[in-house]
């Protein structure tokens, strides 16, 4: 007569590379490979579990995406006078770079999702919803609560975006959507700021003529697939061209790449936003 103790199983050499691989679509998995490869084992008990809670999604309202309704005016809570362009272009970046309910991974999506449906790409946006499992159940992520005040009980805002702990999302109509009343930049004499450089930029211009640096190897982690693809590139180059070697090696989809959470900007290199060779990007790829 004894007690009986029992204890987990440790896992065959197959299972425990088939717990590391992150299993698509949610959010939680990309939190999990913006991580160096030796925590990816750590992780594989998060990911089940997270799993098991990804099934309560489809029963939760949710609607597909709509283009952005129209925005007559600037917030006047934010803006003294109409924006222009590029003071509105501040005021979306110092909304998202000031969130501090919910879950950094899923602001930055919604960032993404936002200038997609800026941009008319309504199916891409919904590509990016679908990825990290959020749901809308007026198919608008604009969210319009009450005139004054919290939203008390039993009073339901519209629109909005929630994630799969069913969290919401608030995003002002002005993030998603143009108002009407912007006015236009004011006048540049000779000397004034130069354009933004082009998005049609040749390897060569990347490459910057010798200054791509030292060449490394890096690990992407595809949203749509849950594999990895290893390209190179040179430490100095710009993220651009690296999205450009995984597309080859992907189909050719369209992905935005995250690194420990954040957007990883394409007019920027792998060194300046931080990276560290051996660590894993996420790459949300989208029709």
């Amino acid at each position: 007569m004894g007690c009986c103790t029992s204890r987990p199983t440790p896992p065959t050499g197959e299972e425990a590379h088939a717990a590391a691989i992150p299993i698509p679509p949610n959010s939680s998995s990309i939190a999990a490979i913006n991580a160096p490869n030796n925590t990816h084992s750590r992780s594989a008990s998060h990911v089940s579990a997270h799993s098991q809670r990804a099934g309560s999604t489809s029963s939760r309202p949710n609607k597909p995406l709509r283009p952005p309704s129209p925005v007559q005016r600037c917030p006047p809570e934010r803006a003294l006078a109409p924006w222009t362009p590029t003071q509105l272009a501040r005021e979306r970046e110092a909304f998202f770079d000031t969130r501090v309910t919910g879950d950094p991974a899923v602001w930055n999506a919604l960032k993404i999702i936002c200038e997609m449906l800026r941009a008319g790409d309504v199916s891409g946006a919904q590509g990016v919803m679908d990825a990290v499992g959020l749901t809308c159940p007026t198919g608008r992520i604009k969210s319009e609560k009450p005139a004054r005040g919290a939203v008390r009980e039993g009073e339901r805002r519209k629109g909005g975006v929630f994630d799969e702990q069913g969290r919401g999302y608030d995003i002002p109509g002005w993030v998603v959507g143009d108002p009407d009343d912007l006015v236009e930049e004011p006048e540049m004499g000779d000397g004034g700021e130069k354009g933004v450089e082009s998005d049609g930029e040749s390897d060569e211009d990347e490459k910057g003529k010798g200054r791509e640096g030292e060449v490394v190897k890096v690990r992407a982690r595809l949203s749509d697939k849950g594999i990895d693809v290893v390209v190179e590139v040179g430490i100095e180059q710009k993220v651009r061209l690296l999205v450009k070697r995984l597309q080859d090696k992907s189909g050719g989809k369209k992905m935005r790449l995250l690194y420990l959470g954040k957007i990883l900007k394409e007019d920027q290199s792998l060194r300046d936003q931080g990276w560290q060779e051996g660590h894993v990007v996420n790459a949300l790829v989208f029709e």
